[in-house]
């Protein structure tokens, strides 16, 4: 049997769906070839990946697992990004710059609709109900937050988040640290959404979470949109199907 396999290449995780006898998705590290390789399919049949990539490295490590198991991979293009603009009646001024994985997600969202990407960086991005994607902001991804003030401030220390249920004020500096990365995320997140859903042509839009990064925020964000966890990955599928 054929197996059609969907990767999402990000700085921080490889995100995989398959098709074959059915359709599943994990994620993954890098560096976890093992767990790749029980994830795969084996069946004898052709295989193709369809790719997109934010970080060449790591897209050299996947390559390290997939073509020794006869993968053909398609990567995406700009020239196919152009076209599927234009099937699917998006403005997209940037195209020629925008990030692969962010196409994905606009595409995947369609018209009218804020899109905030929880991943290595948290991603905002706006698509009017006319198609005009808006444009987009980026800041520092959660779990990025303690390793910038560690370079920069003497006496914070090297720490990693490890826990989303942090007092918004403590008498703790870890805890300093992860209300500030947690909690200031949330409220940037909901001050931008507040702001773009008051702009002409957003009126009513939905609003879509995605990316690994989501749990840390999630039982704070006042705004309950829908928790796509596979949107890039639904968007390159879309993105193959046509």
């Amino acid at each position: 049997m054929d197996t059609i396999l969907y990767c999402d290449v990000g700085n921080t995780a490889i995100d995989m769906l398959v098709e074959g006898k059915e359709e599943k998705w994990d994620h993954f590290y890098p560096l976890d070839k093992e767990r790749m390789l029980s994830f795969l399919d084996k069946s004898q049949g052709k295989k193709t990946a369809y790719v997109s990539c934010v970080s060449y490295k790591n897209l050299v490590e996947l390559e390290e697992v997939l073509l020794p198991l006869g993968f053909s991979l398609v990567r995406l293009t700009r020239e196919r990004m152009h076209l599927l603009a234009r099937r699917n009646d998006l403005s997209i001024g940037n195209l020629d710059i925008l990030g692969e994985d962010l196409f994905c997600d606009i595409l995947q969202a369609g018209r009218n609709s804020i899109v905030v990407d929880f991943g290595t960086a948290t991603k905002i991005l706006a698509v009017d109900r006319d198609g005009l994607f808006l444009g987009g902001s980026i800041l520092p991804g959660i779990p990025s937050f303690p390793k910038v003030l560690f370079q920069k401030a003497d006496l914070l220390p090297d720490m990693s988040l490890t826990d989303e249920n942090v007092p918004l004020l403590s008498l703790k500096t870890e805890e300093y640290i992860a209300s500030g990365a947690i909690h200031g995320t949330t409220f940037l997140v909901e001050g931008y959404l507040k702001r773009l859903q008051q702009r002409k042509g957003l009126e009513g839009a939905q609003v879509l979470f995605t990316g690994g990064n989501f749990h840390y925020v999630e039982r704070n964000l006042a705004n309950k949109g829908k928790y796509v966890r596979t949107l890039p990955l639904l968007g390159l599928k879309k993105a193959f199907s046509l």
